[in-house]
């Protein structure tokens, strides 16, 4: 699943110009990117958590993507998951967005 202009359009979000369709993309990231950490963090230790903060921090995804895999296996589905939530909320208020 791919999260672009694309993907909203599939969810039947068609009334938005590209710059808004950019600014919920951007918003539907930083949504995704906080509930993938809050369920994965629940299994991480302080020191891991710490660990992790400081190589996401370095803006290596590269780096963030290998830390996870190794420390978090399951945090692919785990994205799949909330991504698909998200997009299940926005067909069902798809009314009030576009």
């Amino acid at each position: 699943m791919v999260l672009n202009h694309q993907w909203l359009i599939d969810l039947g979000i068609t009334g938005l110009t590209e710059e808004d369709a950019e600014s919920l993309i951007h918003h539907i990231r930083d949504t995704l990117e906080t509930r993938v950490g809050e369920r994965l963090a629940v299994d991480l230790t302080d020191t891991q958590l710490e660990e992790f903060e400081s190589v996401n921090e370095s803006g290596d995804m590269d780096a963030a993507r290998a830390w996870l895999s190794t420390n978090c296996p399951g945090y692919q589905q785990v994205v799949e998951e909330e991504l698909i939530s998200i997009g299940n909320e926005l067909k069902e208020n798809k009314e009030r967005i576009n």
